[in-house]
């Protein structure tokens, strides 16, 4: 949205290190909107997440504490739903990476990185 009041969109970088999975799809695009918001014109977002690929397979997140291990409400966001919202909001993705924990394993991390 380019609508913001001048000055307030003065961030040249803004990090979404493994979030917004917790955001239900339909809110994705809200998200990403106000991150590009808040960025000065060129400005970029790195944004990671639990790859799509691992969570179809049944990847959760979880934690483990003295009590046990709870898993952590998840949503999965495709290729799609990213590309979608980037045409839809004016980001422009630059670069995309999957990180594996070994070269026989899928991906387990899916990485962007979006420009305004």
């Amino acid at each position: 949205n380019d609508r913001a009041p001048p000055g307030r969109c003065s961030l040249d970088l803004v990090i979404c290190g493994l979030a917004v999975g917790h955001i239900i799809t339909p809110h994705l695009w809200g998200a990403l909107g106000e991150m590009r918001r808040v960025l000065a014109p060129g400005g970029a977002a790195l944004i990671s997440d639990l790859h799509p690929v691992r969570a179809w397979q049944g990847a959760q997140r979880s934690f483990a504490t003295d009590e046990g291990t709870f898993a952590v409400q998840h949503y999965i966001h495709s290729y799609a739903d990213y590309h979608a919202a980037a045409a839809r909001l004016g980001w422009s993705i630059e670069a995309v990476r999957e990180t594996a924990p070994a070269p026989d394993q899928p991906p387990a991390v899916l990485a962007l990185r979006l420009r305004r």
